[in-house]
């Protein structure tokens, strides 16, 4: 917690934060894998595309998303304001196209944030959705909590200290956080196929 408190601090110095593009890559990897084992299964019979095809299927899209939101992600901080890009997302899933913000700290209006209860494959999910809204639009940045997947967020999150990053904000624009309470995140299926919640919205 020191460390990151003394990084706030800093007035002056242009910081970046990126994702791991390694991984990224490693994921669309992984993902022409699990597509190729996909079309295979389309040789056999009706079971093995039910049974191999669609998990190998949505495997490959979380592996292609994920990957995606790795190697967009850039946050700078300057002294005289920002620039991010970052994924839009559909729930937790990253998504296209990138979007991007750029601004001045004093042209930021607002900060929002919302705890999200969803669920990964049966296990708890939770995350704090922030929204920055500056003057010439917003962007949001997903901050994974603690789960029994990864206790540490920040290795699900893009290598981004999203609580940082945000606390940053707060601070240059002097505006504490509107805390928009819980929303229902809603299951694997539901962040699939439908986008969970209109994070926009908070």
């Amino acid at each position: 917690m020191q460390s990151a408190n003394a990084e706030i601090e800093v007035t002056d110095a242009v910081r970046i934060f990126h994702g791991r593009r390694w991984l990224g890559v490693y994921l669309w990897l992984f993902t022409a894998l699990c597509l190729a084992l996909t079309v295979s299964t389309f040789l056999l019979d009706g079971l093995a595309i039910l049974f191999m095809g669609i998990p190998t299927l949505i495997a490959a899209y979380i592996c292609l998303t994920y990957g995606w939101g790795e190697v967009i992600a850039l946050v700078e901080l300057r002294g005289d304001g920002f620039s991010l890009r970052l994924p839009s997302y559909r729930g937790y899933f990253p998504f296209w196209p990138a979007r991007h913000l750029d601004g001045k700290w004093r042209e930021i209006t607002a900060i929002r944030r919302c705890h999200v209860d969803a669920k990964y494959f049966g296990i708890h999910y939770d995350y704090i959705a922030h929204r920055i809204v500056t003057q010439r639009g917003s962007i949001l940045l997903l901050e994974p909590l603690p789960n029994d997947l990864s206790r540490d967020s920040r290795k699900s999150s893009f290598n981004l200290p999203v609580r940082v990053i945000t606390d940053e904000f707060a601070q240059r624009a002097k505006l504490a956080p509107h805390d928009g309470g819980r929303v229902h995140g809603g299951g694997l299926w539901r962040n699939l196929f439908f986008g969970g919640p209109d994070l926009l919205r908070v």
